[in-house]
């Protein structure tokens, strides 16, 4: 059969994707192997541009069929799409919405393969992969950008690298452009892999065969060449300022609502790190009154708890011993009486049977710790409340309590030209 690549965006239901590596998923629920993977990372100013060049590898003696998984953090988006066909790469084309899903049932009674790439719940890809030839590689990149978060004066750019499969051939290359300091790489999994000087910029480059890269890479590159920036283009422009805005402590709540989200989805959530977080905000707060409610599609448990140092295992306890399953319902509080200070939500705010309703004018804070999540929902939770969303994928946990420095946090309030609000820096 022909083949036709296109690049479809598009929200669409999911079989939600655990937190892992780029894979491809087979109908009958295998999984190709990845064998090769070359990444290559280039960053301009505030701004990052990613490539994941990869071969899957079909070791059966017919061809296959499959799908690709790609999920992707927050404020990252696809930009390119390729797969090769007939032996070629080729590169996808970008299709509105509607047009996407003419082109689709016009190709497909054409007896022509479509390759898509869609846009799913939250910020997740994936691609139908067909055909996929016996004892045959196939080759598929993704490029995807995104603007760099600042922490403690700099900017921070974070390869997540979750691959426990040993690959064939492994090699990463980032390359630096617009900034005299040499980036640090944090926690350095590799002894041979730093950054240096050249006339073309800063580059770092690693190649390693028959390796397992299941180590993060996080680079640091100070925030001092980009102050201020303002760029246009037409009828667009872009705009970019550093704030230093002024923080307080916000009052100790007495009362804290504990949403804990116990759909499948969390199944993967970073456990240890969102009880981290909350022990040190336990600590912080000495004692508390705690309702914890923990939920999927109903409400599974509804407990009031007395909460101090000395008592908090109760409280961990309860949360570890959660069962995750079923869908999502985010309306099912709208009609409880409920009485607090403030609300934690942990959740990935993927909710598939009902949104978000305010039920208290108290503020929210929203929790994630999985790189599978609508990063824009819990965003939009937390702030239309006065809360903070934080995204323990991004920042450690003690980030998230810090209130010495500039970070998010949820015990402190930014002022900006004396209007108090609560933000996300």
């Amino acid at each position: 059969m022909k083949n036709l690549l296109l690049f479809i965006l598009l929200c669409t239901s999911i079989n939600l994707f655990s937190q892992k590596a780029p894979t491809v998923t087979l109908k009958d629920s295998g999984q190709l192997k990845l064998t090769s993977l070359k990444v290559d990372v280039k960053i301009t100013g505030n701004f990052a541009t990613t490539t994941y060049d990869m071969l899957f590898y079909n070791a059966h003696d017919r061809t296959l069929e499959g799908e690709l998984a790609f999920p992707l953090g927050e404020g990252q988006s696809v930009s390119k799409f390729a797969m090769d066909v007939n032996g070629k790469l080729r590169e996808a084309v970008i299709v509105e919405k509607e047009l996407a899903r003419v082109a689709f049932e016009s190709t497909v009674r054409q007896n022509i393969d479509p390759g898509l790439l869609e846009k799913t719940e939250g910020n997740n890809y994936k691609a139908r992969v067909y055909p996929i030839l016996p004892k045959a590689h196939k080759h598929i990149v993704i490029t995807y950008e995104q603007e760099l978060n600042s922490s403690n004066n700099f900017m921070v750019y974070e390869l997540p690298l979750k691959i426990t499969e040993t690959l064939n051939r492994f090699s990463i290359n980032i390359e630096v452009f617009g900034n005299e300091y040499i980036p640090i790489i944090k926690d350095n999994p590799y002894k041979n892999f730093f950054f240096k000087k050249n006339d073309n910029g800063i580059h770092a480059r690693l190649s390693k065969n028959n390796h397992s890269p299941d180590a993060p890479i996080v680079v640091q590159i100070l925030n001092t060449s980009i102050k201020e920036k303002v760029l246009s283009y037409k009828d667009y422009f872009y705009a970019y300022k550093k704030l230093k805005p002024n923080t307080r402590l916000k009052t100790k709540p007495t009362k804290v609502l504990l949403l804990w989200d116990a759909s499948y989805s969390l199944k993967y959530r970073n456990l240890e790190e969102e009880l981290k977080l909350l022990k040190n905000y336990i600590d912080y707060l000495q004692q508390v009154e705690v309702q914890f409610i923990s939920f999927s599609n109903a409400i599974h448990q509804n407990k009031t708890l007395f909460i101090n140092k000395e008592n908090w295992s109760t409280l961990e306890q309860l949360i570890k011993n959660t069962n995750y399953d079923g869908g999502t319902s985010l309306e099912l509080f709208k009609k409880m009486k409920i009485k607090a200070d403030e609300t934690l939500l942990f959740s990935d705010g993927l909710a598939n049977l009902g949104d978000f309703s305010a039920f208290n004018k108290k503020a929210i804070y929203t929790i994630n710790s999985t790189i599978t999540s609508n990063h824009e929902v819990l965003k939009s939770i937390a702030t239309n409340s006065g809360g903070n969303y934080i995204n323990l994928v991004r920042f450690p946990y003690t980030e998230g309590l810090n209130f010495k420095t500039g970070n998010l946090s949820i015990l402190r309030y930014k002022t900006y030209n004396g209007y108090s609000r609560s933000v996300s820096v």
